[in-house]
């Protein structure tokens, strides 16, 4: 239906436009049945482009945006015909050449909506879904219910239908009786607050990155993390703690502590145990791997609620270590270099802007901390998955962002094509493909975007679909999605760059190249760890919504691939760990350098 009804739009748009143009602004002048007839076809097109809006909007919001130009078409064809633009256009050519170029900008427009759409659904048939996966993804709506009986409805279609329940080892009927009772406390007592916790909880502990919690959190994160105490931590390769940031004029600056202090005791634990016991509940999704667990409780240990106190020690770096001094309190002066213990008490308070710092392991221009490149409206309409560009070494860049449709690119394969045709014009010494930051998207995208950098056909995963019949999860090789070479090829070296925010589909490049001849995978971690196909909705009381995947994403031997287990491990793990030392702190926080992607580089010059 809706596919009809934006090609009825489109026709009867064009016509119309195309009208505008010929006559010069003067087309609803004509009299007669026939011509009045004709008269109507403006409404009649613009009538027709707000019933597609309208299925558009209840089914995809990329066709929505996709459309937009065509929308905007719509308005143009309306406006040059409404009755005072008729009667102006008799005035003078000055009228008529206006309404023509307006015509003109509105087949244009309409032009691009139409060749944005085709290519979304090239790319939505090229996806190769079970039906049965399909049917999965309608939501559950269990918001009429009590509370107490929407999460024990929930708890049994989880034990039924969760993908991961046996590879996470996920005790159901323990885990939703250690919650039950917070559950129907909180509904004895209305707690709205008391309630949403409980959730979240429960669902921050199944350790998936694809499961979330939707609706009013009551101001709760803002409350329980609100405050900063300045600084940002990293774990260096020998397990120590480090002040990796300090930010100018937050409570650690101001008390005296240098960058790239060690972190002996945070409020009477040892750092090492305060950090493991550090909540991450309301980090952005459940870490998955326990790597990715243990960024997040850098980040959280030094997030509090604003006006909270934190009692420090910590030791300065040795003397000659390459790191900047600390400013002694009140004097303004640069405090010498010691080993002295000291001890100091940080209160939280709200973050400033101008105090953000660079998320451990990210490059200068990479995003901060708290989350992977945001798709925004400013990417949506004027942003594109895919950045490239010649590096000064003598190799490629290829940067891919994301796997959404934007206005300006709707499937990233054509650009990953034109760079690497490119780079071989250029006798590239390698690629460098970067997803850090790659927060996922659309999963065909992945397998369709790296056919130039592989000469050979390999299976990238087959569909882990639940059958209500069986009972479990079954694969369903009938719809195996591949990587397949394409041209250009590029014969050379690639060197794939992760992080911990490289989640979702964004993590298929490196799974999709890892283990290839002349392909290496660079990163100070592994990816985040969540893999599974599709996500659902099951809608709760109290306007929430908690988010589900659906399928599995199983690797040739039919074992399930990336997503953490039972013990924390899963991610794709780079194949070259560049480890976090007090040199690579300094590169990154002093140095504006990017160690991740200089070694990449330096494996690229080499012969192999």
């Amino acid at each position: 239906m809706l596919n009809a009804v934006g090609w009825a739009a489109a026709l009867l748009l064009a016509a119309g436009l195309l009208r505008e143009v010929l006559a010069g602004g003067r087309a609803g002048d004509d009299r007669g049945g026939a011509r009045r007839a004709l008269g109507l076809l403006p409404l009649l097109a613009v009538a027709l482009a707000l019933w597609h809006g309208w299925l558009a909007l209840r089914g995809s919001a990329f066709v929505v945006l996709l459309s937009l130009p065509g929308y905007l078409a719509a308005a143009i064809l309306l406006a040059l015909s409404l009755p005072r633009r008729r009667r102006t256009a008799r005035a003078g050519t000055h009228d008529g050449a206006a309404a023509r170029a307006a015509g003109a900008a509105g087949l244009v427009l309409l032009a691009l909506s139409v060749v944005r759409l085709v290519e979304l659904h090239a790319l939505r048939n090229a996806a190769t879904v079970p039906p049965d996966l399909r049917r999965q993804a309608r939501a559950l709506d269990l918001s009429a219910r009590s509370w107490p009986d929407a999460f024990a409805a929930l708890c049994a279609d989880l034990a039924a239908r969760y993908p991961f329940t046996a590879w996470k080892g996920i005790d159901w009927r323990a885990r939703c009786a250690a919650t039950a009772p917070r559950i129907a406390a909180a509904a004895a007592r209305r707690d709205a607050a008391a309630y949403y916790v409980a959730l979240r909880e429960f669902a921050w502990s199944l350790a998936d990155g694809h499961v979330g919690l939707a609706g009013d959190d009551h101001g709760l994160a803002g409350r329980v993390t609100g405050g900063d105490f300045g600084l940002r931590l990293a774990q260096l390769a020998d397990g120590r703690v480090v002040a990796a940031a300090v930010s100018p004029g937050g409570a650690a600056a101001r008390a005296g502590m240098p960058y790239g202090a060690e972190i002996l005791t945070w409020n009477g634990k040892p750092a090492g145990e305060a950090l493991a016991a550090a909540p991450v509940l309301w980090a952005a999704w459940p870490p998955s791997t326990a790597e990715a667990r243990r960024a997040e409780q850098l980040r959280f240990l030094v997030r509090a609620p604003v006006g909270a106190i934190a009692a420090v020690a910590y030791r300065p770096r040795a003397a000659g270590a390459s790191a900047a001094g600390g400013s002694t309190p009140g004097t303004g002066r640069m405090a010498a270099p010691t080993r002295t213990l000291t001890t100091l008490r940080l209160t939280a308070a709200a973050p400033r802007p101008a105090a953000q710092h660079k998320a451990p392991g990210a490059a200068p221009e990479e995003p901060p901390e708290d989350g992977p490149i945001a798709y925004n409206l400013r990417e949506a309409f004027a942003g594109g998955a895919v950045e490239w560009r010649w590096l000064a070494a003598g190799a490629g860049y290829i940067r891919i962002k994301y796997e959404l449709p934007t206005l300006r690119q709707v499937d990233p394969r054509g650009q990953v094509r034109s760079a690497v045709s490119s780079f071989l014009d250029r006798r590239a010494a390698g690629i460098v493909l970067d997803v850090r930051g790659n927060g996922g998207g659309l999963d065909v995208m992945v397998p369709r975007a790296v056919g130039c950098l592989v000469e050979a056909a390999s299976v990238y995963e087959i569909p882990g679909v639940f059958s209500p019949a069986a009972g479990r999860f079954l694969p369903a090789p009938a719809y195996t999605v591949r990587v397949v070479p394409m041209a250009p090829h590029f014969p050379g070296r690639v060197a794939v760059l992760i992080d911990g925010y490289t989640a979702s589909s964004g993590e298929g490049f490196a799974l999709a190249l890892r283990g290839r001849p002349g392909v290496a995978v660079f990163g100070f971690a592994g990816t985040a760890g969540f893999f599974a196909i599709g996500q659902r909705l099951i809608r709760l009381p109290g306007g929430l919504a908690m988010v589900v995947p659906i399928g599995q994403s199983l690797g040739p031997d039919g074992r399930i691939q990336i997503d953490g287990d039972a013990a924390g491990r899963g991610g794709v793990i780079p194949d070259h760990r560049i480890p976090w030392t007090e040199a690579t702190l300094d590169a990154v926080y002093r140095e504006h350098r990017d160690p991740v992607l200089d070694a990449a580089l330096a494996w690229l010059q080499v012969r192999p």
